[in-house]
């Protein structure tokens, strides 16, 4: 019999939770939860949910390593030190593996796009809004999610012609953020931290990218930041450092540029997406050489 847990985050949606005082008796019913697929058994996550896959149509779907926003009802999660199969599950959406961006690069001028001659990226458009779907995150070990997280954009109609694909480039000689002095001058800052990144993300047009419904001006994503992970601690940047749990924290903004349509003429923005402070941004927490675990 195969069997399959699915890691979830909390719910985009309403979170249900009913119990009665003085019985074990609870419920919780997410009508919207980001779900990374995984045939591990992670005990000490929380909103994880046991599914059988032989039994459970909706699972059926579902493959390691996919992607899906679900509903579904868990009743009495844990009896006997044991988690229960839910009642049902939903699959609202599912993203393949196939289609979960997991491109970080070094830099543009190795994106399978750009063009040197030019030194531009074929097909990029610039998104009027970025942003990490609600109730989504980056988790602080690895295991829960593998670093995947759901991702929302809008643009322009006429600008969604086909296919797209979100590009993450780490350029280690990048790493500077552009502020404004008293003047209002922009000037480029260097990150103080070295735990600090930025990502620069790259929109583009591609019949080989993943599909956006037919006049539509937003779409949903899923993307991977492993390769990143792993290219980041094997950089000179990365330095350990000692927490309460062990971990070392990297604090990352994604930047990017965006479509100002409400100015005339329409005016292109450096944009940033994140917070230094990693209580309220986002960030990949490294299990320290002499910690062990996830």
């Amino acid at each position: 019999m195969r069997r399959i847990a699915l890691i979830c985050a909390v719910a985009i949606t309403a979170l249900s939770m009913s119990s009665c005082l003085g019985d074990s008796d609870s419920s919780i019913s997410p009508q919207k939860s980001f779900a990374y697929i995984n045939e591990q058994w992670i005990a000490q996550t929380a909103e994880m949910i046991y599914i059988d896959l032989d039994n459970t149509e909706a699972a059926n779907t579902l493959t390691r390593e996919d992607c899906a926003i679900l509903s579904y009802k868990q009743k009495n999660w844990i009896q006997g030190g044991q988690v229960n199969k839910p009642e049902y599950v939903q699959v609202v959406t599912k993203f393949s593996s196939s289609f979960i961006n997991n491109y970080v690069y070094v830099d543009e001028t190795a994106l399978p796009a750009y063009n040197p001659g030019t030194s531009t990226i074929d097909g990029q458009f610039y998104p009027t809004s970025f942003s990490l779907a609600i109730g989504t995150g980056f988790q602080p070990r690895e295991e829960y999610f593998k670093d995947r997280g759901l991702f929302s954009f809008s643009a322009k109609q006429e600008d969604l012609v086909q296919n797209v694909k979100v590009y993450f480039v780490y350029d280690p000689t990048k790493q500077t953020e552009t502020k404004k002095d008293d003047l209002g001058n922009d000037y480029p800052a260097p990150i103080a931290d070295k735990n600090q990144a930025i990502i620069d993300v790259y929109f583009v047009n591609d019949p080989t990218g993943f599909s956006v419904s037919s006049g539509a001006t937003s779409a949903n994503f899923v993307g991977n930041l492993s390769d990143f992970r792993n290219l980041f601690r094997a950089s000179t940047r990365y330095q350990e450092v000692s927490d309460f749990y062990g971990i070392t924290p990297v604090t990352f903004k994604f930047r990017y540029t965006r479509l100002d349509t409400k100015a005339s003429p329409e005016t292109k923005v450096e944009t940033y997406l994140g917070s230094w402070d990693y209580a309220d941004g986002f960030y990949l927490a490294y299990v320290n050489s002499s910690s062990t675990g996830g």
